[in-house]
């Protein structure tokens, strides 16, 4: 792994967390251009057919690329409950949230 060798000379080995480092990876090789349309497809995500294991996983990579959301646990749950197939939820679901559009 070359870009590592380049990437640990701008960290702290000793206190590095997972989280930091994809960040630097993420820093390093993913564009402009690439981050935009990961926060389209998240911002846009349905469940549709999805199962919950599928779906689940998709909600959490995307909070990764849209930190407004994915840092306030109040709009993960608004955006996770909003984007649900239409038939898991009521008007309301469990946690009180209401749902959207």
């Amino acid at each position: 792994m070359i870009w590592w060798e380049g990437a640990k000379l701008t960290v702290d080995l000793d206190t590095l967390t997972w989280e930091e480092l994809k960040k630097v990876f993420y820093d390093q090789y993913v564009t402009t251009d690439v981050r935009a349309e990961l926060e389209r497809e998240f911002l846009t995500l349905k469940q549709g057919s999805m199962s919950m294991q599928d779906y689940i996983p998709k909600v959490e990579r995307g909070c990764y690329f849209v930190p407004l959301i994915g840092r306030d646990a109040e709009e993960k749950l608004r955006h996770f409950v909003d984007s649900l197939r239409p038939t898991l939820l009521g008007s309301k679901s469990s946690s009180g949230v209401q749902r959207g559009g």
